[in-house]
């Protein structure tokens, strides 16, 4: 397995409230992921051998 650190994209309030999303998804999505509005921060998984890859992420709210 590899992981990769946290990236931070946008600094949270101390007493906000925040969705959290863990999730599979193919590797090429962390460009897009990265550049997406209310990103909070990110990490990824990734088990190379089975082109298996995680991400868990941190959105200001729902709104699609």
């Amino acid at each position: 397995m590899v992981d990769t650190p946290w990236r931070s994209v946008a600094t949270p309030d101390r007493g906000g409230e925040y969705l959290a999303l863990l999730s599979y998804l193919p590797l090429k999505i962390r460009a897009q992921l990265a550049g997406t509005p209310g990103l909070i921060g990110y990490s990824f998984r990734a088990n190379l051998l089975s082109h298996r890859f995680w991400t868990l992420s941190t959105w200001e709210d729902e709104r699609p």
